[in-house]
């Protein structure tokens, strides 16, 4: 003899599992989410120590810049001014290339080298005392960089645009390089 539910039962039953599917959907939706934007690593080795490794998810960059005072923001974007752009566009186009090797410099037994791999910039230096790496998903620098360069540059004197002393800089070593061309 089969046993039947009543159709409070059932009624009760459907909705449980539907806010069972509900909820493992979400989590799911959420770690591919995270998994997607990748992790920032960073490892620190000194030959006579501990060694620290942290991982966070990138995830967490975008979540942090929406905390950030739109006034910080303006004067970071102001701070870099009209080079802002063309950094923002070279990461851009890291982010499309294959992988390639930036920097690789050896002296003696410091080392240095700084490279795109997958989706990661990766840096590592060993100075003999200690290893450092560090990895940081090109996607996660870019999401930063079209955020400064949405922002409106305002300088802290309160005038709308702004010349940053890194642009500033950048001016005044350019002018010298070229004045002798």
């Amino acid at each position: 003899m089969s046993k039947r539910w009543s159709t409070t039962t059932r009624v009760f039953l459907g909705v449980g599992l539907a806010l069972a599917l509900v909820f493992v959907l979400a989590v799911g939706v959420t770690g591919a989410t995270i998994y997607r934007a990748g992790s920032i690593d960073v490892d620190v080795a000194p030959d006579d120590g501990d060694r620290l490794s942290i991982s966070v998810p990138a995830g967490l960059v975008d979540l942090a810049l929406g905390l950030v005072p739109s006034s910080i923001v303006a004067e970071a974007s102001c701070e870099l001014g009209p080079i802002l752009p063309a950094v923002r566009d070279s990461w851009a186009q890291l982010e499309s290339s294959d992988d390639f090797v930036l920097v690789d410099f050896s002296d003696g037994r410091d080392h240095v080298r700084v490279q795109k791999h997958r989706r990661q910039l990766e840096v590592v230096i060993n100075d003999g005392d200690e290893h450092v790496a560090v990895s940081v998903p090109i996607r996660t620098v870019r999401k930063i960089l079209d955020r400064l360069d949405r922002q409106p540059r305002v300088a802290r004197n309160g005038r709308r645009r702004c010349r940053g002393p890194i642009a500033e800089h950048l001016d005044i070593h350019l002018d010298e390089h070229f004045a002798g061309h």
